[in-house]
C-alpha cells in the first residue's frame, strides 16, 4: 500500500512539473496573464526584482541562456550594495502579452504596458517600467541623466556620450556603457538588440529602419530651444518620472523668458552679429537651426540666417561679407588660431578679439542639451552687462546640483565657462561735413581736435569733458565761455592749429574721435590711413550747421541735445527769413564784415557769416569772393565795395571801431560817414563763426540791420535762455553784455565802444 501511494505521488509531481514546464515554455498567445500588485513591483516582463526604480539599486546585469530556442533576455537584478555582491540568473523571454494588464481578478493591477507620445506626435507602446534605455544621441543621454541622476538606466549610448568627460565626472560608469551609434544617425542594430532594451530614444531623423528591431522607439526634435523643455517631458514619460521632469522643463522655460525679456530691449543695430562654427571656422549652421535662435535669444543677429538646410560650408568671402562682430567655435577651435591668422584680421570680431568656444560640461552650452541656457545666459550676459547682470558663476552652480546633483566650486564653474563674452562693441554710423560716412564704436570718449568750432559744439553737446586734445587757439582764449566753464581744457595736450595738425601728438593721444576742418577730402583719408577716426567739420551753410549737429548728436549720444539746438536754430532761422522775406533790394544794408586781421581782410561767399548776413535781410559785399577761409581785401577794392555797415569781430581783429572811424583813407565809406562800425557779439564766443552760437548771431544781425522789424526781439533774454538750456549758466552771469548800436545812428556811439564792451 505504501509502495502504490509513493508511485501515484511521484506520478502526480511528474504530471504536475510537465504542466508547469508546458505553462513556461508555451507560445506567446498560450502563456496566461499573472496578476500583479503594486507591492510586486511593476508588470514590466522583463522585472526580476520587487524593488522600486525610484530607490535607485545598483543593477548587474546577468545574461541567461533558455533552454529552448526563443531569445535570451539579460535581466536587471537589484544588489545589495552594503554586503558582497550576488548575482541571480533569471531566464525570462520576451513575448507580447495577450492584455496590457494584470490578472483583473485581484485587489489591484498594474499596467505592463502604457502608450507615450513622442515628440514627432506619434504614440508608442512601451514597457509600464522602463529599465534599459538605449540613447542614440548626446542630448538624449544628457537629459536621461538629469532626470534620473545618473546612468542606471542607460543601456547604449552614442560614441560622444560615452567618452565626454562631463558624463563621466557626473557618472563614471557611462563609459562602460556600449556604444550603440556614432553620431546619431550612425547606428548599430546589432549592438542595441545585444544589450535588450525597454525602449530606444533617438532623434526623429535616425528613426527610420528601427522599427524592424522590434523595440518601442520614442522620437525627439530638438530644432529649437523649446523643444528641450518638450524632450524632457517626453523623456520624463519614458522613465516614469514626470514631476521630475516638468520640474526640470518649467526651470528652462523660466530662466528663457526672462533671458528674452531682457535681450528683447536690445535694437537691432546693437545687437552683436554672431558666427557661429561647426568642427571648422568654414563650417557653420543655417537659418532656422537650433543655433540660430540661441543666438537670438541672447540678444544677437545670426550671421548665417540666410542659408538653409542644417549644417553648410562656406568660403571666407562669404564670412567677410557677414562681417561677424563675434565668433562662437563649438566643437573644436582654437580661438588663438584665428585671431593669429592674417586672412581673418580685417573681421571685426578678430579685430576685437571676440572669438569664443562654446563652454561644455555633460553637454555643449551651444546644442539642444539643458546646459543651452547657461550657454545663452553666458553669452548675453558678456555682451550686454549694462542689460543682463547675472551672476553666471552662481547660475552654474545652481543648475548642475539641480539637474544633476553635482556640486561645482567656484573654480570649477569659472573653469567649465573660460573667458566671459567681452561687452557688446556698439557702433554708429554717420555722415561727417565732407560726405564721408564714419563708422564710430560707442561710446566715444576721448575726443581730439584742432578746429575751435568744433569744441563749441561739442561743449554745446554737453560732452567738453570728453576731450583729450585740443587747438592752440581755443587753448589762448582763457576768457572765453568754453574755457571758462571747462578751465582744465587749457591744460590738455595742443594738437596744432586749423591749419595745421599735429599727427604724432594726436596719435600718442590714442584718440576715439578726431575732429578736423572738412574742406579737404584727402587730408581726411590720409588721418583715417594711420588708424584714426575722423569726422570732417563742414558748417558753412545754415543746412551744414544742423545737420553738422545732428550727426555729432549721434556720434557722441547727445541727440536729444542735438534736437533741442536744431529746433532752437530752425525757430530763429525762420523768424528771421520770414521777418526780412519781400524787402526790395533797397532795403537791405551793404554789410563788410571784416575778419581775423580787421578791415583788411574778409568772409567770401562760401563762408558762414555770408549765410548768416543774407539771412538777417543784409547782402555780403564780398559774397563773390571764393573759398572757406578768411580773404585778403585792400583798401580800393573796400571803397569800391562802399558798404552801408562794418562789422568787426572780436577775436584776433586789429582793427577797432574807433581806428576804422578815424582811418583817413575810409572817410568817404558810408559806413564811416554814419558811424555804422560794431564789434560783432561776443568775445567769450564768437557769434558769426560757424559754431552753436550763431543762431544769436542771427538774431542780433537781424535786429541790427532791420530795428523796426525786430523790435520785440530781446536778444540779452535769448542769449540767456540758450546759455541756461546748453551750458547751465546764463550769458549775462558769464559777463556778457552786447554792443551798442546805432543803425541808423551816429558816429559817437560806435567809436565809444571797446572789445570788452562790445562782447562778453
Amino acid at each position: 500500500m505504501d509502495r502504490t501511494l509513493t508511485i501515484i505521488i511521484l506520478i502526480a509531481a511528474v504530471v504536475a512539473a510537465v504542466v508547469a514546464g508546458a505553462a513556461i515554455f508555451a507560445p506567446p498567445d498560450q502563456q496566461p496573464d499573472q496578476p500583479q500588485t503594486p507591492s510586486q513591483g511593476s508588470g514590466d516582463p522583463h522585472q526580476g526584482n520587487t524593488t522600486s526604480p525610484e530607490s535607485h539599486p545598483t543593477l548587474t546585469i546577468v545574461p541567461t541562456v533558455s533552454p529552448t530556442n526563443e531569445t535570451p533576455v539579460t535581466t536587471p537584478v537589484p544588489v545589495n550594495t552594503t554586503t558582497p555582491e550576488v548575482t541571480a540568473n533569471v531566464t525570462e523571454t520576451t513575448p507580447a502579452p495577450s492584455s496590457d494588464w494584470g490578472d483583473s481578478g485581484s485587489d489591484s493591477y498594474t499596467p505592463r504596458y502604457r502608450t507615450v507620445t513622442d515628440m514627432t506626435g506619434e504614440k508608442v507602446r512601451i514597457p509600464y517600467t522602463t529599465h534599459r534605455v538605449v540613447t542614440l544621441y548626446t542630448p538624449a543621454a544628457a537629459m536621461v541623466m538629469a532626470i534620473d541622476g545618473d546612468a542606471r538606466r542607460l543601456a547604449g549610448v552614442d560614441r560622444f556620450a560615452s567618452i565626454d568627460e562631463g558624463f563621466q565626472t557626473i557618472d563614471p560608469s557611462i563609459s562602460e556603457i556600449p556604444v550603440v551609434s556614432g553620431t546619431g544617425i550612425e547606428v548599430n542594430k546589432e549592438a542595441i538588440l545585444a544589450v535588450h532594451p525597454d525602449v530606444i530614444i533617438a532623434g526623429s531623423w535616425s528613426k527610420e529602419g528601427l522599427e524592424e528591431i522590434g523595440v518601442p522607439v520614442v522620437s525627439l526634435t530638438t530644432n529649437g530651444f523649446e523643444d528641450v523643455p518638450g524632450a524632457l517631458t517626453v523623456i520624463g514619460d519614458v522613465l516614469n518620472k514626470k514631476e521630475r521632469a516638468d520640474e526640470l522643463a518649467s526651470y528652462l522655460d523660466d530662466h528663457r523668458s526672462a533671458l528674452v525679456e531682457m535681450t528683447a530691449e536690445i535694437p537691432e543695430d546693437d545687437q552683436d552679429n554672431a558666427y557661429i562654427t561647426w568642427r571648422s571656422p568654414l563650417h557653420t549652421f543655417a537659418g532656422g537651426d537650433f543655433h540660430s535662435q540661441w543666438a537670438h535669444d541672447a540678444g544677437c543677429r545670426f550671421a548665417s540666417e540666410e542659408l538653409t538646410g542644417h549644417r553648410q560650408e562656406v568660403n571666407f568671402e562669404q564670412i567677410a561679407t557677414w562681417n561677424p562682430d563675434v565668433i562662437i567655435l563649438s566643437n573644436s577651435g582654437d580661438p588663438e588660431a584665428l585671431l593669429t591668422d592674417p586672412t581673418w584680421q580685417e573681421i571685426e570680431a578678430v579685430k576685437h578679439g571676440k572669438i569664443y568656444r562654446i563652454p561644455r560640461f555633460v553637454g555643449d552650452w551651444g546644442s539642444p542639451v539643458p546646459e543651452s541656457i547657461l550657454g545663452m545666459e553666458w553669452l548675453a550676459n558678456g555682451t550686454y552687462p549694462e542689460i543682463v547682470d547675472l551672476d553666471m558663476v552662481a547660475e552654474t552652480q545652481h543648475f548642475y546640483s539641480l539637474f544633476y546633483d553635482y556640486d561645482l566650486s567656484e573654480e570649477e564653474a569659472r573653469e567649465i565657462m573660460g573667458p566671459n563674452p567681452a561687452p557688446h562693441v556698439r557702433t554708429v554710423t554717420v555722415t561727417d561735413g565732407a560726405g564721408r560716412e564714419v563708422k564710430l564704436e560707442l561710446p566715444v570718449e576721448r575726443i581730439v581736435t584742432n578746429y575751435p568750432p568744433a569744441v563749441r559744439m561739442v561743449t554745446t553737446l554737453g560732452a567738453a569733458d570728453r576731450f583729450v586734445g585740443v587747438d592752440s587757439v581755443t587753448q589762448s582764449q582763457t576768457d572765453q565761455f568754453v574755457c571758462l566753464l571747462h578751465p582744465e581744457i587749457a591744460d590738455l595736450t595742443c594738437v596744432g592749429n586749423p591749419r595745421n595738425l599735429n599727427v604724432e601728438a594726436v596719435l600718442e593721444l590714442q584718440p576715439d574721435l578726431v575732429l578736423v576742418a572738412g574742406w579737404n577730402r584727402d587730408k581726411l583719408e590720409d588721418l583715417e590711413d594711420k588708424g584714426l577716426t575722423v569726422f570732417g567739420v563742414v558748417a558753412e551753410n545754415h543746412d551744414q550747421m544742423k545737420s553738422t549737429m545732428d550727426q555729432l548728436g549721434k556720434a557722441l549720444e547727445s541727440e536729444d541735445a542735438a534736437a533741442d539746438f536744431t529746433e532752437i536754430y530752425q525757430n530763429t532761422l525762420d523768424t528771421a527769413t520770414s521777418r526780412v522775406e519781400g524787402l526790395p533790394e533797397n532795403q537791405k544794408p551793404k554789410v563788410f564784415l571784416g575778419g581775423c586781421t580787421g578791415i583788411s581782410s574778409t568772409a567770401g561767399g562760401e563762408m558762414f557769416q555770408s549765410s548768416l548776413i543774407e539771412a538777417a535781410g543784409g547782402k555780403n559785399v564780398a559774397s563773390e569772393l571764393a573759398g572757406s577761409h578768411w580773404a585778403d581785401v585792400n583798401t580800393e577794392q573796400l571803397l569800391a565795395w562802399n558798404p552801408d555797415i562794418i562789422f568787426l569781430v572780436p577775436y584776433q581783429s586789429t582793427s577797432t571801431p574807433e581806428n576804422v572811424m578815424g582811418d583817413p583813407d575810409l572817410q568817404t565809406i558810408t559806413a564811416v560817414k554814419n558811424g555804422q562800425v560794431y564789434w560783432f557779439p561776443s568775445r567769450i564766443c564768437e557769434w558769426d563763426s560757424p559754431s552753436p552760437q550763431t543762431a544769436l548771431g542771427l538774431e542780433w544781425t537781424a535786429k541790427t540791420l532791420h530795428p523796426d522789424l525786430f523790435g520785440d526781439i530781446d536778444v540779452t533774454a535769448d542769449a540767456d535762455a540758450f546759455y541756461e538750456e546748453f551750458y547751465g549758466t546764463s550769458f549775462t552771469e558769464l559777463g556778457g553784455t552786447l554792443p551798442a548800436t546805432n543803425f541808423p545812428g551816429n558816429a559817437e556811439a560806435a567809436s565809444a565802444q571797446t572789445p570788452m564792451q562790445a562782447t562778453v
